[in-house]
């Protein structure tokens, strides 16, 4: 029986080395807060790395891929109302050389929700100061909009890398990221996408955003499939997705000469390559960290205008009482899609 003045939240807890669901005290906002209201929340690949890393503090709440409405303002807010839809991502200082080049996601002091300052949003509430909160365009279902942040990882690296329409594309993984990027490249004009991705529910995922070409690198060749692939332009893009060292190398291998290559998948570890390979091919090798409140509020009108279709790569919705069960299982098996929590039905 739910205590009064307490909400549900998925708690990590260092004994279990998972989630637990407990009872928090509802928070309230201060001025300048508002609290809201969680309708839904996506499992991200870096919610399952944090708790497989055990550096998590005990008592977090994660989730920052999240969509849901207004509940109360705080003293002073304005431009929001209550039960307005929205959704929540990171902000800067405001005042450092970062923040002064729109690059909010690389300020030493960018707050954001699901990594322990702030918590996250497998909650049924969370507060936040207002500038967190972007709202979400008239008619996009909030099951789609929780997707902005991934979308928007994925649409900062192709920005970064500098891929445009007539590049030939490798996408290496088809991950959250990796379907994302896919999804993007598609909506973006870019025609020719190859995948590459072992597991064959994520590939014919991938196939089913737009890509052309999917390649399962543990039962074809991986190389000859490029090569034939790859017309007389050659890879002039490659987007490592997967966060592995091995395909981190492949990617500077198999890209042509003056081509780009982004790194958005995390990569444990090291990685040890030939930088005389990168200088003679002059290959241009893009890192790619998060993403700008721009860029979410860019995905989510592409998104409510039908510009980019997302439907896809969803895996399924599952309730929130069964999200600790459903981490511990990713945490073994990796999902093939995206999983998408409801948290509270409003």
């Amino acid at each position: 029986m739910r205590r009064e003045g307490c909400m549900l939240a998925a708690v990590y807890r260092k004994e279990a080395r998972g989630l637990r669901l407990e009872d928090l005290p509802e928070p309230l906002p201060g001025p300048g807060q508002m609290k809201i209201s969680v309708r839904y929340a996506s499992i991200c690949g870096s919610d399952l790395f944090l708790v497989r890393s055990g550096q998590l503090a005990d008592g977090t709440v994660l989730g920052h891929e999240m969509s849901g409405v207004v509940d109360t303002l705080g003293d002073g807010v304005r431009g929001f109302l209550p039960g307005q839809p929205v959704i929540v991502r990171p902000v800067g200082c405001g005042s450092c050389a970062a923040c002064a080049s729109a690059q909010e996601n690389l300020c030493p002091q960018r707050l954001a929700i699901g990594l322990g300052a702030l918590k996250g949003a497998f909650a049924e509430y969370l507060v936040v100061p207002q500038e967190m909160a972007i709202p979400v365009p008239e008619g996009l279902d909030l099951k789609l909009a929780c997707l902005a942040e991934p979308l928007a990882t994925a649409l900062h690296a192709i920005r970064l890398a500098g891929i445009g329409s007539n590049d030939r594309v490798v996408v290496l993984g088809a991950g959250g990221i990796g379907l994302c990027s896919v999804a993007l490249l598609k909506a973006l004009g870019v025609r020719w996408i190859l995948v590459s991705e072992p597991q064959e529910g994520r590939r014919n995922r991938a196939m089913a955003l737009g890509a052309q070409r999917g390649v399962d690198p543990m039962a074809e060749d991986l190389g000859k499939a490029v090569e034939e692939w790859k017309g007389k332009e050659g890879v002039t893009a490659v987007m490592e997705c997967a966060g592995n060292s091995e395909t981190t190398k492949l990617a500077l291998q198999m890209v042509a000469p003056g081509g780009k290559v982004a790194l958005v998948g995390l990569v444990k570890g090291t990685v040890d390559w030939a930088p005389a390979l990168t200088m003679l091919k002059q290959i241009r090798i893009q890192g790619s960290f998060a993403n700008t409140q721009a860029e979410c509020r860019e995905c989510l009108g592409m998104m409510a205008r039908g510009e980019l279709n997302v439907e896809p790569m969803l895996e399924g919705v599952i309730p929130f009482q069964e999200l600790p069960a459903c981490m511990d299982r990713l945490l073994h098996a990796p999902g093939e899609g995206k999983l998408i929590v409801e948290v509270s039905f409003g």
